[in-house]
């Protein structure tokens, strides 16, 4: 790239990321900063702010979705807590094959284990992303849907949001789930 050459930033209204496998994109809206190049509007580079954060709040906002977790779903939200496949196994009393087969479709968690796995989502996530309000009886009470209502298309979406602490005056960026705009 060329030394001398302008670089310009903005912030991109609607940005869609394929994170760490899922099988549906995560809309971030109004939070990722697009570097520019002022004269042609070439676009040069995309930056995520807060990737930790983002990555443990769409780990939350599905599991409290009432629908069943698929395989690539369980991978996501057991990277997301920074957890290996023992880990997770030793968290939910079970093995780590039982895990592995939860994972690559060969098994899937029973309706009580699923609902204990959402519960350890948000419980160990929550710090990373406060502003996802998380109610656990309704994870408690959740009746978890077999599968997406027939021509649903799943689609979370979020922007980035600074909180502040009324004492410490410290600030966290993170994430906030948020409704897509309309088309």
């Amino acid at each position: 790239m060329d030394a001398n050459r302008n670089i310009a930033h903005r912030i991109v209204p609607e940005f869609e990321e394929d994170l760490l496998g899922l099988p549906y994109p995560v809309l971030l809206i109004d939070s990722v900063i697009e570097e520019f190049d002022p004269e042609t509007g070439e676009a040069l580079t995309h930056t995520i702010p807060a990737l930790d954060s983002l990555v443990a709040a769409v780990a939350i906002v599905r599991a409290l979705t009432p629908v069943k977790l698929a395989p690539e779903e369980v991978r996501f939200v057991r990277k997301a807590m920074d957890m290996t496949g023992r880990d997770l196994a030793e968290a939910l009393n079970t093995t780590p094959e039982t895990v592995s087969r939860w994972e690559n479709g060969g098994q899937a968690p029973g309706e009580f284990v699923e609902r204990l796995l959402r519960h350890l989502v948000c419980g160990r996530l929550h710090d990373l992303a406060p502003a996802i309000d998380v109610d656990p009886n309704a994870i408690t009470t959740m009746r978890v849907l077999a599968e997406w209502p027939p021509g649903s298309e799943y689609r979370i979406a979020l922007n980035r949001v600074i909180l502040k602490d009324a004492c410490t005056r410290h600030k966290q960026d993170t994430w906030d789930r948020r409704e897509p705009l309309a088309a």
